[in-house]
């Protein structure tokens, strides 16, 4: 009975240090917290006291998963196609770019706030062949007046023209990433009309392609760096050591319009071991405005310029090799081959037949 009665004891004791306990607990959180099972899902708070676990139950978070056809890339950030207009949305989807995203919108029921969370799915660099090959060839054509093989002068002028010929160059890289590379071009000039000579070789390229080197919004820059091999008939006549170059080519994109300004320059420096009055210093310029409205299909509005300093002149002794104004349109028929029809215009006192030659550009990314 003694023993009977000690059991009861201790088990009232045990009853009421737990409830004390646990009210102490619930007194802590000022009644507000509750037990509640581990697979409880969706938004808690939860507090531990000795080895409880209380959880506070809060309204739980809506989440609605949205999937990448759901949005769209404006250039600048991703958006919902439900929330543009069919004008607007025409023109985004001809220039999309492709991106894995996966979009979630949270939003809290307690407040009312909304919450959008971009995760992003970083694309796997795509595998890339180590080699390049490319063809590329440009004909400088004859007058729209005179179809006698002959193209105009860079001044406009009649007199001593060049014959029609085709440059080509043959260019064979190794890449070192997807957007940088070794290289070697290997150019030659083409006479299918007239000329002394059909084929003339001029001397070959080697150099690296450093790629996009700057990127910054709609604005980007592009660097190259080669030099000349002298090995040409001119090269050896002149004594041409070599004659190393440095390429820019800055890009701006205009908004979210379909307009592009581009600029393709060039600095070349000649060194000889032998003197004479060949030229030293080479500045190219090629500004252009493009307007891409679609992908495969552009059409570019161009201004050529070149001056140069010889030898032996003072260093601001600068002179002008002629400007040009280009039209070319500029269509990708594929992902391998792209050709560019353009008309030439030479300036001269009145724009005419006589100074407006005709041209033609094919390029194949072969590798």
């Amino acid at each position: 009975m003694k023993s009977l009665n000690s059991l009861i004891t201790q088990s009232i004791g045990l009853t009421f240090v737990l409830s004390f306990q646990t009210a102490n607990a619930v007194q802590h959180n000022q009644g507000t917290w509750k037990t509640v099972s581990k697979k409880t899902t969706g938004s808690v708070k939860s507090e531990v006291v000795g080895n409880t676990h209380y959880y506070k139950k809060t309204k739980k978070l809506k989440r609605v998963r949205r999937y990448e056809s759901d949005y769209i890339w404006t250039g600048k950030k991703w958006v919902l196609k439900s929330s543009l207009s069919k004008s607007q949305l025409a023109r985004l989807s001809r220039r999309s770019k492709k991106s894995k995203k996966i979009h979630y919108k949270s939003r809290a029921a307690s407040t009312g706030s909304s919450v959008v969370k971009t995760e992003v799915k970083k694309k796997a660099e795509k595998p890339y062949n180590k080699f390049n090959l490319n063809y590329y060839n440009s004909l400088s054509g004859t007058t729209l007046s005179r179809w006698d093989g002959f193209s105009p002068n860079p001044d406009g002028s009649l007199q001593g023209r060049d014959a029609v010929n085709l440059y080509n160059a043959i260019t064979l890289g190794y890449r070192t990433s997807a957007d940088t590379k070794l290289y070697t071009e290997i150019r030659f000039l083409l006479y299918p009309v007239e000329g002394d000579d059909f084929f003339t070789a001029l001397n070959p390229r080697v150099g690296y392609n450093f790629g996009t080197i700057l990127t910054q919004g709609n604005f980007s820059l592009g660097l190259k760096i080669d030099t000349e091999v002298p090995v040409s008939k001119s090269a050896q006549l002149t004594g041409l050591i070599t004659a190393p170059r440095i390429s820019i080519s800055p890009k701006l994109k205009l908004g979210e319009s379909d307009f592009t300004l581009k600029f393709s320059a060039f600095v070349r420096y000649h060194f000889y071991r032998v003197s004479g009055p060949n030229h030293d210093l080479v500045f190219w310029g090629f500004p252009t405005l493009n307007y891409q409205p679609w992908s495969n299909l552009g059409f570019n509005l161009s201004y050529e310029f070149m001056t140069i300093h010889h030898r032996g002149e003072p260093v601001g002794e600068i002179f002008s090799q002629g400007t040009n104004l280009q039209f070319m349109t500029s269509w990708d028929i594929n992902s391998m081959f792209n050709i560019g029809p353009y008309i030439k215009v030479y300036p001269s006192d009145t724009v005419s037949a006589d100074s407006t030659a005709l041209g033609f550009e094919f390029n194949a990314a072969i590798l």
